[in-house]
Protein backbone atom coordinates (compact mmCIF):
# COMPACT_ATOMS: atom_id res chain seq x y z
CA UNK A 1 0.00 0.00 0.00
CA UNK A 2 2.97 2.36 0.81
CA UNK A 3 4.31 1.66 -2.23
CA UNK A 4 1.03 2.61 -4.33
CA UNK A 5 1.43 5.86 -2.60
CA UNK A 6 4.55 7.10 -5.45
CA UNK A 7 1.59 5.60 -8.17
CA UNK A 8 -0.59 8.32 -9.05
CA UNK A 9 -3.33 6.00 -10.58
CA UNK A 10 -3.70 4.24 -7.19
CA UNK A 11 -2.38 7.68 -4.52
CA UNK A 12 -5.64 8.44 -3.55
CA UNK A 13 -7.26 5.01 -2.60
CA UNK A 14 -3.58 3.69 -1.33
CA UNK A 15 -3.66 7.02 1.41
CA UNK A 16 -7.54 6.51 2.61
CA UNK A 17 -6.47 2.70 3.47
CA UNK A 18 -2.93 3.80 4.99
CA UNK A 19 -5.42 6.01 6.75
CA UNK A 20 -7.26 3.04 7.91
CA UNK A 21 -4.46 1.27 8.93
CA UNK A 22 -3.83 3.51 11.64
CA UNK A 23 -0.41 4.72 13.27
CA UNK A 24 0.76 1.37 13.03
CA UNK A 25 1.28 2.57 9.24
CA UNK A 26 3.69 5.40 10.32
CA UNK A 27 6.72 4.26 10.15
CA UNK A 28 6.13 2.91 6.79
CA UNK A 29 5.64 6.27 6.05
CA UNK A 30 8.28 8.46 7.52
CA UNK A 31 10.77 7.21 4.24
CA UNK A 32 8.49 8.87 1.78
CA UNK A 33 9.27 12.62 3.77
CA UNK A 34 12.80 12.35 2.79
CA UNK A 35 12.34 11.56 -1.06
CA UNK A 36 12.37 14.14 -3.71
CA UNK A 37 9.00 13.69 -4.71
CA UNK A 38 6.69 16.48 -3.70
CA UNK A 39 3.38 15.17 -4.46
CA UNK A 40 4.19 11.89 -2.48
CA UNK A 41 5.31 13.92 0.38
CA UNK A 42 2.22 16.25 0.32
CA UNK A 43 0.27 12.78 0.52
CA UNK A 44 2.18 11.28 3.25
CA UNK A 45 1.57 14.80 5.31
CA UNK A 46 -2.12 14.55 4.46
CA UNK A 47 -2.27 10.66 5.33
CA UNK A 48 -0.02 11.26 8.67
CA UNK A 49 -2.50 14.22 9.68
CA UNK A 50 -4.68 11.81 10.17
CA UNK A 51 -2.42 8.77 11.88
CA UNK A 52 0.47 10.21 12.69
CA UNK A 53 2.26 10.61 16.44
CA UNK A 54 4.67 12.94 17.57
CA UNK A 55 7.49 10.25 16.40
CA UNK A 56 6.79 11.72 12.32
CA UNK A 57 7.05 15.32 13.73
CA UNK A 58 10.78 15.62 13.24
CA UNK A 59 10.51 14.46 9.67
CA UNK A 60 7.91 16.69 8.95
CA UNK A 61 9.55 20.10 10.20
CA UNK A 62 11.98 20.73 7.39
CA UNK A 63 8.96 20.42 5.14
CA UNK A 64 7.65 23.39 6.82
CA UNK A 65 10.07 25.78 5.39
CA UNK A 66 8.78 24.74 1.86
CA UNK A 67 5.71 26.64 2.63
CA UNK A 68 7.47 30.08 3.81
CA UNK A 69 9.19 30.71 0.83
CA UNK A 70 8.81 33.33 -1.41
CA UNK A 71 9.74 31.64 -4.75
CA UNK A 72 13.33 31.25 -3.92
CA UNK A 73 15.11 29.11 -6.52
CA UNK A 74 12.07 28.54 -8.62
CA UNK A 75 10.15 27.09 -5.79
CA UNK A 76 6.37 27.45 -6.94
CA UNK A 77 3.18 26.46 -5.33
CA UNK A 78 3.45 22.57 -5.31
CA UNK A 79 6.41 23.17 -3.09
CA UNK A 80 3.78 25.61 -0.71
CA UNK A 81 1.04 23.12 -0.47
CA UNK A 82 3.95 20.39 0.49
CA UNK A 83 5.12 22.54 3.26
CA UNK A 84 1.31 23.44 3.95
CA UNK A 85 0.74 20.18 4.27
CA UNK A 86 3.23 19.48 7.25
CA UNK A 87 2.43 22.31 9.11
CA UNK A 88 -1.26 21.45 9.00
CA UNK A 89 0.06 17.60 10.24
CA UNK A 90 2.34 18.39 12.59
CA UNK A 91 -0.66 20.53 13.65
CA UNK A 92 -3.00 17.59 13.70
CA UNK A 93 -0.67 15.21 15.62
CA UNK A 94 -0.19 17.45 18.51
CA UNK A 95 -3.88 18.17 18.86
CA UNK A 96 -4.56 14.58 18.63
CA UNK A 97 -1.90 13.23 20.95
CA UNK A 98 -1.79 9.72 19.93
CA UNK A 99 0.96 7.42 21.42
CA UNK A 100 3.48 5.81 18.14
CA UNK A 101 2.87 2.48 17.45
CA UNK A 102 5.35 -0.09 17.54
CA UNK A 103 4.66 -2.87 14.46
CA UNK A 104 3.82 -6.17 16.18
CA UNK A 105 6.32 -9.03 14.49
CA UNK A 106 4.57 -11.29 12.12
CA UNK A 107 3.84 -14.62 13.23
CA UNK A 108 4.42 -17.83 11.03
CA UNK A 109 1.68 -20.52 11.35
Amino acid sequence: MVKALENNAFQKEAAEALKEAGPVAEVLLIPLLHQDNLVVQESVCEVLAVIGTEQSVSHLTPLTALADSENPGGMGIRERRTGAAAANAIEAIRAAGREPVEPSPVENP
